[in-house]
């Protein structure tokens, strides 16, 4: 059983060898690795090369730049694996991460296998992002679990390439950069059958505080609300727009939006156009009703509350910030 590993590719060339290596690593040598490189201008494409020039494994594909998850897409459409997961130019995996995803397949022919994934920083461990339960779910018990939980990656998860191939995605934002992983795997979880999430760290997710998913400016926050109108398109499309799944993605939203919304305003990088964008924003507007302490801290709802009004004079004061 092959696994297709894709990663998307945007002037990586700091971390690149280390992602690429820990693939060459894998004690369990049934993988390819789809690089996609999307129109880097840093040597990273040239890197790639080299790789694949060494292993027939590795396969390159050079493109135009055009984002992250229609690179992804492009990795997975040129994929030859019965199960494919993605792997972030920036992370790492475990050694024997192709090994024990295979073990588990062996006992069962699973739709998607999720697991943990390590948080690094300058190669030390600061953290794991632990699942609630372990065990077998439905799609929708999942859906619920990843909407809640934000477990939204899909460097955790393996999913039949099959279900990828064959997803709806409606109408995905234009240069999306954040939550593109959550519009790539929900269709798949919304048609799979059976679902397993295992007890095993086999990711290693590095945690860069000046890259692009760290950045709080209005792009980010337009791109939480874009990507969840997407993500109820996607839902309505497989009949599975439930009440309850759509209150867990309001209740989710609301501390993200607000902490976006607050340090954007604090580090004055939120424009004038994105102020109106959000404020009119049909998911934004639909927060108002989930902006309470029990999901997000006071100091959040509170600047949400004076954002939504308008109370920007009482926010300068209070933040001693323009607006």
């Amino acid at each position: 059983m092959l696994i297709s590993i894709v990663t998307p590719i945007y002037n990586s060339r700091e971390f690149l060898n280390e992602c690429i290596e820990s693939v060459l690593k894998q004690t369990n040598p049934n993988w390819e690795l789809i690089l996609v490189d999307d129109g880097s201008t840093d040597g990273s494409g040239e890197i790639c090369n080299v790789y694949a020039r060494k292993d027939a494994r590795i396969k390159v594909i050079h493109k135009e730049n055009s984002g992250q998850f229609d690179s992804r897409l492009c990795g997975i459409k040129a994929s030859s694996g019965e199960y494919c997961t993605g792997l972030d130019s920036d992370d790492y995996l475990e050694c024997d991460c192709v090994e024990k995803l295979l073990e588990i397949l062996q006992e069962k022919q699973y739709d998607v296998v999720s697991w943990d994934l390590r948080i690094v920083e300058n190669k030390k461990e600061i953290g794991v992002n632990k699942k609630r339960r372990y065990g077998e779910y439905s799609n929708i018990d999942f859906l619920e679990y990843i909407i809640s939980s934000t477990d939204h990656s899909f460097c955790n998860k393996l999913i039949k390439t099959e279900l990828l191939k064959k997803a709806y995605y409606g109408v995905v934002p234009q240069n999306v950069r954040h939550s593109e992983d959550y519009i790539m795997i929900c269709p798949a979880i919304c048609c799979s059958e059976n679902i397993i999430a295992v007890d095993e760290t086999l990711y290693n997710y590095r945690q860069v505080s000046e890259s692009v998913t760290h950045a709080y400016y209005g792009k980010r926050i337009i791109d939480y609300l874009d990507s969840s109108l997407c993500i109820r398109n996607i839902l309505e499309h497989y009949s599975l727009m439930l009440p309850h799944l759509i209150e867990e993605e309001n209740k989710a939203l609301v501390s993200p939006v607000g902490d976006c919304l607050k340090q954007s305003y604090k580090r004055e990088t939120l424009k004038k156009e994105d102020v109106e964008t959000i404020r009119n924003h049909p998911i934004y507007k639909q927060l108002a009703h989930y902006e309470k302490k029990q999901y997000s801290t006071y100091d959040i709802i509170v600047f949400m509350r004076m954002f939504r009004y308008r109370l920007d004079w009482l926010i300068a004061l209070l933040y001693k910030k323009k607006v």
